[in-house]
């Protein structure tokens, strides 16, 4: 089947959050969070030390946001993810900040849940992610691509993202399983996002066995709260 193509140029939201470990010390005590925080600095010199390495992102380090944008190319999660089997990074993010809040909820839940975390409230970063380039687009065509849609199921789509990146995919630009309307992009080629800039910091408030509450903060205004609405 020919995967149709679309050029993409714009912003993108991309939410970061700590890692599983700096989240569950976070609720404890100030010594506690100076660690998680020494903990991300740490995982931040790895990002440099491992892109000056790499001739395909030493170039990238000079563009805005350079941290952001390398950071799931050279930090690998073992688990994989929905196009990738942990073997090679993917740089996702949402067209929308609503969509990326309900696929970030989803899975920062899942996560929280299986490891027991006591209740916090975690930071999140939210950048602006500027795009360029031709991506393969399957947005709105769940019916041609059942298995890459599965929503918890990741076989069927990590083989898709697998074969699509061996082709000399840009990405893959898809609909959001979490939330209605919403859209989300894969990008396996870091050159194409030219900049990252921190537009927002939000807050989960986990509970214990949910995330209960979104709280925002942007610079130009004051807190505001929200509910989560995982889909």
């Amino acid at each position: 089947m020919k995967i149709p193509t679309t050029p993409i140029a714009g912003r993108t939201w991309r939410l970061v959050s700590p890692p599983l470990g700096a989240v569950a010390r976070i609720a404890i005590d100030e010594d506690a969070k100076r660690a998680a925080a020494a903990t991300m600095e740490l995982a931040q010199a790895d990002v440099i030390k491992r892109a000056h390495a790499d001739p395909e992102y030493r170039p990238l380090l000079r563009r805005p946001g350079w941290e952001v944008i390398l950071y799931p190319f050279v930090r690998l999660g073992k688990y994989g993810s929905r196009f990738s089997d942990g073997s090679y990074g993917v740089f996702y993010a949402a067209f929308e900040r609503r969509t990326a809040i309900a696929e970030t909820v989803y899975h920062r839940t899942r996560l929280l849940a299986q490891s027991s975390a006591p209740p916090a409230l975690i930071p999140v970063s939210a950048y602006a992610a500027r795009i360029a380039g031709e991506y393969d687009d399957i947005r709105d065509a769940r019916a041609a691509y059942p298995g890459v849609y599965a929503k918890d199921q990741y076989h069927d789509s990590q083989r898709f993202g697998r074969e699509r990146k061996g082709a000399g995919s840009n990405g893959i630009a898809y609909t959001s399983v979490r939330i209605a309307r919403g859209s989300c992009i894969g990008i396996f080629a870091a050159r194409t996002i030219s900049s990252c800039s921190l537009v927002e910091r939000l807050r989960y408030e986990w509970d214990g066995a949910r995330i209960a509450r979104v709280y925002v903060r942007s610079a130009a205004a004051g807190a505001s709260a929200r509910p989560a609405k995982p889909k």
